[in-house]
């Protein structure tokens, strides 16, 4: 995913499963000795998701996935640029009206999506 890079091992969560499954039992083991640690890394974990994985931060993701995208094409998009751009909307006038609705969610729910 887009966010992976961003996550940090003992931060955001604890990596397991090096040799087997049976590593999560000496993670529970540590938890429930560290209890504080543990909880402070729940609470880096839920930060986290509250910032790079709210609807907010995935349409922007898209927004400058796009954007590069369109920097690269060898040809400006645009009304018949291509035969097979035949549908084309300014991203900057999309979000300046449409994408309001993703304050209160109602865009989402018609068309939902995942990173």
């Amino acid at each position: 995913g887009y966010y992976f890079h961003l996550l940090k091992p003992f931060v955001h969560y604890v990596p397991f499963w090096r040799q087997g499954p049976e590593d999560v039992l000496e993670l529970l083991a540590w938890a429930r000795t560290f209890d504080d640690k543990a909880q402070r890394l729940g609470a880096n974990a839920q930060e986290f998701a509250a910032r790079y994985l709210s609807r907010p931060a995935r349409a922007c993701y898209w927004y400058k996935l796009v954007k590069e995208y369109a920097a690269r094409l060898k040809y400006t998009p645009g009304p018949g640029a291509h035969a097979r751009a035949a549908y084309y909307r300014n991203i900057t006038d999309y979000l300046a009206t449409d994408a309001q609705q993703w304050q209160d969610g109602r865009w989402f729910r018609a068309y939902p999506f995942s990173p």
